[in-house]
């Protein structure tokens, strides 16, 4: 199971990010074999840093946030967004060195699967290259979210107003910038992890891909 773990830090998010970084081996030390951490990242005009952790049930996630995570010192909140059915592409090469965009999608009920399939399988413009697509349903209404690679921010904004909210289903979709992002893992251990992952779920729509 995948994870968004969102960390408030209010006024001291570099602290906080700082930290997280010094401390991901006694992080990953303390989840141990119940989970991976994958990489950190932090959103523009935000006094937060995402974590995401691949784990083995949420009661294990629930032990790590309540315990070795909560006592981080700039902590001040935490919010968990499950990935369900996470699509990840692997990127054209250069894409990952490109701003990333992390985009959340309100859909009409009836419209999810047809709205799902249409973001994963999409054409999208020269420069702009699809990261990943999950449900999250985190909140009333917000149903979807989706990550993005994007060499100019106004032909995505473009074709998020001209082509995605038009889908029939989609009712609204907010855009944020992605201002920095740290792997928790080498390529080594990512290759480890996706094979490893690959076996145990045969199904898995994590394998093959790649992340920096």
């Amino acid at each position: 199971m995948l994870y968004v773990v969102r960390i408030q830090a209010q006024e001291k998010v570099r602290s906080l990010w700082d930290e997280m970084l010094a401390e991901a081996g006694a992080l990953q030390d303390a989840l141990g074999e119940n989970g991976r951490l994958l990489y950190m990242s932090r959103r523009h005009l935000h006094n937060e840093a995402s974590l995401v952790v691949h784990v083995v049930t949420p009661d294990a996630l629930a032990e790590f946030v309540s315990g070795p995570l909560a006592r981080l010192k700039d902590i001040t909140g935490v919010w968990l967004i499950q990935l369900f059915m996470p699509k990840f592409l692997t990127v054209p090469k250069g894409a990952e060195h490109l701003p990333r965009y992390a985009v959340t999608v309100k859909v009409f009920p009836s419209a999810l699967a047809q709205v799902y399939g249409k973001i994963a399988s999409g054409d999208w413009p020269e420069g702009v290259a699809l990261g990943y697509v999950a449900y999250t349903f985190h909140l009333l209404g917000d149903c979807l979210q989706f990550s993005v690679f994007a060499r100019d921010e106004a032909v995505l904004s473009g074709h998020l107003r001209d082509k995605v909210r038009r889908i029939p289903g989609v009712l609204n979709l907010t855009m944020g910038r992605i201002v920095e992002t740290q792997s928790l893992l080498s390529p080594a251990e990512w290759q480890r992890f996706t094979e490893e992952h690959a076996k145990s779920d045969p199904e898995s729509r994590l394998a093959g891909y790649f992340r920096k």
